[in-house]
């Protein structure tokens, strides 16, 4: 199993350090972010509004909200842009250390520890 606690860092800490800063991380967290020189997040090219390419940029709300988090944490991100299930490649083989907008589902939860909801975001779909 892939223990998302320490791969998935930044959404793990989120509820916590968004409102109290750095000083609510666990030691186990503290001792991820030392070790690491920067986090890696895998986000998707084509998921706008959340994430995508704008001017050969990534952008988009979650990217957004990655950066805001990085500079209240004071650490070093990078973000590439893959396909979910490259993305998903790139956490199992240790490539990155987060995949955004992963959605549970049957065949990931047997594999994946997720961490908490940051946010619930509601989707319609229409056809005709």
């Amino acid at each position: 199993m892939i223990t998302l606690l320490y791969r998935v860092l930044l959404l793990g800490l989120t509820a916590a350090s968004l409102s109290a800063g750095a000083e609510t991380l666990n030691d186990r967290q503290r001792a991820f972010l030392a070790e690491k020189e920067e986090i890696i997040f895998v986000a998707q090219p084509r998921h706008a509004p959340f994430e995508f390419i704008h001017k050969r940029h990534v952008t988009g709300m979650n990217v957004e909200l990655i950066q805001w988090m990085a500079a209240d944490l004071g650490i070093k991100i990078r973000i590439e842009t893959a396909p979910l299930e490259k993305g998903i490649e790139m956490l199992r083989s240790g490539e990155a250390d987060v995949v955004t907008s992963l959605y549970h589902g049957p065949s990931r939860d047997s594999e994946l520890a997720y961490s908490e909801t940051l946010k619930m975001t509601p989707v319609a779909l229409y056809i005709k």
